[in-house]
C-alpha cells in the first residue's frame, strides 16, 4: 500500500510499470470526485473511496457524485 495523501503521485508511478491486464487501484486520499477523476487521469482502472461515503452526510448522494452519476463537483 502507498499512500498518495492526497495527490495521485504514488498512482501516477505505479501506472507507468503496470504490467498489462493488471488492474491498478488508487486507494488511499481518495475525498472527492476530483480526486477519484485525477487517479483515474493517472492511470487508476478504480479507486477506493470507503472513507469519504463513510464520513458523508448523505450516503447515497456521496456514492452518485463519486460513481459519476450525481452532479460534477
Amino acid at each position: 500500500l502507498e499512500r498518495d495523501a492526497g495527490t495521485v503521485a504514488h498512482t501516477a508511478a505505479l501506472a507507468a510499470g503496470k504490467p498489462g491486464g493488471a488492474l491498478l487501484i488508487s486507494e488511499s486520499g481518495m475525498e472527492t470526485p476530483a480526486d477519484v477523476r485525477r487517479a483515474v487521469a493517472a492511470g487508476a482502472d478504480a479507486a477506493l473511496v470507503g472513507t469519504a461515503l463513510w464520513r458523508a452526510p448523505d450516503l447515497y448522494a456521496a456514492y452518485r457524485a463519486m460513481s459519476g452519476m450525481g452532479a460534477q463537483e
